[in-house]
C-alpha cells in the first residue's frame, strides 16, 4: 500500500507542479514523489489520475471514477498480476498461452431479469452446447441431476436425462462402434437397472430379462455364433414359443420346417423325422390321447420273410408293420415279443405265398380265442391268410381282425 501511495503523491506532486492551462500538464519529470524520506498516508485527488507510460508521446492511461453517490471501497490484493478490464459489451478475451489470431471470446446474451451463474467448488473443464440459449434449437442445460435437451425445433417439448440416486459408483459406457447413427434402448421402468423387478438389461451377447420378482433368477436369450446373416421373425400373434434343447441339426434338436417340425432324433446326422400337415380345409384338432404308445402310421411298412429268415424275431420296434412270406419255399416262424413289453401295440401278418407261415408268441403268453394254452402257437398256409394281433395285457393276445383260418399249434 506504501508503493500506491507512494505513485500517488508522486502524480499529485506532478500534477501541482507542471500544472498549466492546457488540458494536459507539460511532460517533464523531476524526483520521484516520497524518495525525500517523508511518507505519507492518505491522498485524495478530485477527477482523475494520468499515466504517461515509459515513452513521453500523445498516448496516456488515465484512471477515472464515476461520481460516487456513497464512500466507496476499492481493494488491491496483497499479490501481483493483471488488473481485469471490463469488457465492451459484456464480453472478454482470453488470448491463451499463444499470441496468434486464435483467442476464446466469454460472451454473455442480454438478460431479461437477474441471472447467477455458478463455478462450482472443483476442477475441470467447461460443457459446451451448440445451442445459443437454454431452450434454442439444439441447446442442452443442465437440471436438478441431469440434462436436458432441446432438440433441432425449439419448442415445448424436451428430452430430459437424469440419474436415479445411486448408492455405489455406478459407470455407464458409450462403446466405440463403426461410423454411424444408433439408438439407445429404452424402457417403460424408471428403475430399469440389473436385479430389478421387470427391467431387461443387456449382458455379453445377450439380453437378460429379471421378470415380475426381483431375485436369483432370470430369462436369458442368447445368439450361437452365426456362420451367416440368420433372421428371426416374431410373428404378429400372441402365443409361447416352442423351445428346443438344442440347436437345428444338433443332437435331440426340435426345429420348425414349412407347416411342420423337424426331429433330429438322439444322433446328429443327415437323417432326420419332419412331422408336416396337410392343407387344411377346414379347422382340424388332433387330439394325442393320455397315454405311452407308439402312433400307427397310415402308411405301413410290409416286409417279407422266407424261410432262409426263419425264426424271424419281432421287436416292440417292430409295431404296426405287416410281414407277409412273399417268395417263401418253406415255413416262416415269425417269434413274438414277451406280451408284458408290448402292451397295447399291434402286429399283422399276410400269407402271400402257400406255405406255413407261423405266429408263435413268448411263453406264459397266450393268444385268446386260437389257442387253448399259453405259448400255444398259430399258423395258417392259404394265399390271402391274414391276421393283426393286439396285446392286451401283461399274458394276453388277442386277434382283432384276421382272414382264413389259423390254426393251433401246439
Amino acid at each position: 500500500m506504501k508503493k500506491i501511495f507512494s505513485v500517488l503523491m508522486v502524480l499529485l506532486f506532478v500534477s501541482v507542479s507542471f500544472a498549466g492551462t492546457a488540458n494536459h500538464p507539460n511532460k517533464e519529470f523531476g524526483n520521484d514523489l516520497g524518495k525525500d524520506g517523508r511518507s505519507y498516508r492518505d491522498l485524495y485527488l478530485k477527477n482523475k489520475i494520468i499515466f504517461e507510460g515509459a515513452t513521453s508521446d500523445t498516448y496516456e492511461t488515465t484512471i477515472t471514477v464515476t461520481d460516487p453517490t456513497a464512500d466507496r471501497t476499492i481493494t488491491f490484493p496483497n499479490s501481483s498480476g493483471t488488473v481485469v478490464l471490463e469488457a465492451t459489451g459484456a464480453t472478454y478475451t482470453f488470448e491463451g498461452t499463444t499470441a496468434d489470431d486464435y483467442e476464446t471470446v466469454l460472451s454473455v446474451i442480454d438478460p431479461t431479469a437477474d441471472n447467477t451463474i455458478y463455478f462450482p467448488n472443483a476442477s475441470g473443464l467447461v460443457v459446451l452446447s451448440s445451442g445459443v440459449a437454454p431452450e434454442a434449437a439444439k441447446s442442452f442445460i443442465g437440471i436438478d441431476n441431469g440434462l436436458k435437451f432441446e432438440g433441432a425445433t425449439a419448442d415445448d417439448y424436451e428430452v430430459s436425462l437424469d440419474v436415479a440416486d445411486p448408492t455405489a459408483d455406478v459407470i455407464y459406457r458409450l462403446p466405440a462402434a463403426p461410423a454411424g447413427t444408433y439408438g439407445l434402448m429404452s424402457s417403460t421402468l424408471a428403475t430399469n437397472a440389473a436385479d430389478i423387478a421387470n427391467s431387461v438389461y443387456g449382458g455379453t451377447n445377450q439380453l437378460i430379462f429379471e421378470g415380475a420378482t426381483a431375485d436369483a433368477y432370470e430369462t436369458i436369450i442368447t445368439p450361437t455364433d452365426p456362420t451367416a446373416d440368420r433372421t428371426i421373425t416374431l410373428p404378429d400373434a400372441s402365443g409361447v414359443p416352442i423351445l428346443s434343447s438344442a440347436v437345428p441339426d444338433a443332437a435331440n434338436a426340435v426345429s420348425g420346417t414349412s407347416s411342420g417340425l423337424v426331429f433330429e432324433g438322439s444322433t446328429a446326422d443327415d437323417y432326420e423325422l419332419t412331422l408336416s400337415v396337410a392343407d387344411p380345409t377346414a379347422d382340424v384338432t388332433v387330439t394325442i390321447p393320455a397315454k405311452t404308445g407308439t402312433i400307427a402310421l397310415l402308411t405301413q411298412t410290409v416286409t417279407a420273410k422266407t424261410q432262409a429268415d426263419t425264426p424271424v424275431t419281432v421287436s416292440a420296434g417292430d409295431a404296426g408293420q405287416i410281414y407277409d412270406n412273399t417268395g417263401a419255399g418253406g415255413a416262416v416262424v415269425f417269434n413274438l415279443p414277451e406280451a408284458s413289453t408290448v402292451i397295447g401295440k399291434s402286429f399283422t401278418f399276410c400269407v402271400t405265398a402257400a406255405q406255413n407261415l407261423v405266429v408263435n408268441p413268448a411263453d406264459g403268453d397266450t393268444i385268446l380265442g386260437l389257442t387253448n394254452a399259453a405259448g400255444d402257437a398259430i399258423r395258417n398256409a392259404t394265399l390271402g391268410g391274414s391276421i393283426t394281433l393286439t396285446v392286451l395285457d401283461a399274458a394276453n393276445i388277442v386277434a382283432t381282425a384276421y382272414q382264413g383260418t389259423w390254426d393251433d399249434v401246439d
